[in-house]
């Protein structure tokens, strides 16, 4: 329920496509030889924007009404309520350098009502199937910046069903979840990993995860 401001939604990392939960970079239900990637990777660096959730489309912060109601919302609020909606609107920066947001079509809502905070919690379903464009021993991978690269691996991660995270500069198939939805809630409390990151109970510690 958007309005009450919880939704079922894929884990981190995955996307749901034909009805399930495909873990992202990782052969899923691509033909052999290729990989699952977000419709966005490119190696062409240029102005690339950071995939938005659907129903959101990355624009220049200044042309989104939802960003300028978020602005009015945030002068309302304080202490620990202020600084989460903020980190909040920094999580759906699509493009820092351009000072684009992802902005959802409906733009009479604030990004800060419960409505607007589940469905822009969810990943986008706009993927694509790729060929490795990387060199060998590299596979590609989206950092923290949203930027197209490729990384060190450990394994072939082309049957991983769980979870990937970049771990000390290497990219891990952490488990072998089976990718049932989760509940996506806005009142979840904020990890202490900060943005695009996860505790990892194998390592102990927080690591790298797309999102």
């Amino acid at each position: 329920d958007h309005e009450k401001g919880v939704a079922c939604g894929c884990p981190e990392g995955k996307v749901r496509i034909l009805g399930k939960c495909q873990t992202l970079f990782a052969k899923a239900f691509c033909l052999p030889g290729r990989i699952l990637v977000p419709q966005q990777f490119t190696m062409d660096r240029e102005g690339q924007d950071f995939t938005c959730p659907d129903e959101f489309s990355c624009k220049p912060s200044t042309d989104c009404d939802s960003y300028r109601n978020a602005k009015k919302d945030l002068g309302q609020l304080s202490g620990t309520a202020k600084g989460k909606m903020i980190s909040h609107i920094k999580n759906i920066v699509c493009n820092k350098k351009q000072r684009k947001i992802c902005c959802p079509q409906d733009t009479s809502k604030s990004l800060l009502t419960s409505e607007m905070i589940v469905k822009s919690l969810k990943f986008s379903s706009k993927t694509k199937c790729i060929t490795n464009p990387c060199p060998s021993a590299k596979w590609p991978w989206i950092d923290e910046d949203g930027q197209s690269v490729c990384v060190r691996h450990s394994e072939d991660l082309n049957n991983c069903k769980g979870t990937m995270a970049v771990n000390e500069h290497v990219l891990d198939c952490l488990d072998l979840e089976s990718g049932y939805p989760v509940v996506l809630s806005a009142f979840k409390p904020k990890d202490s990993c900060g943005r695009r990151r996860r505790w990892n109970r194998y390592h102990s510690k927080c690591v790298r995860i797309f999102g």
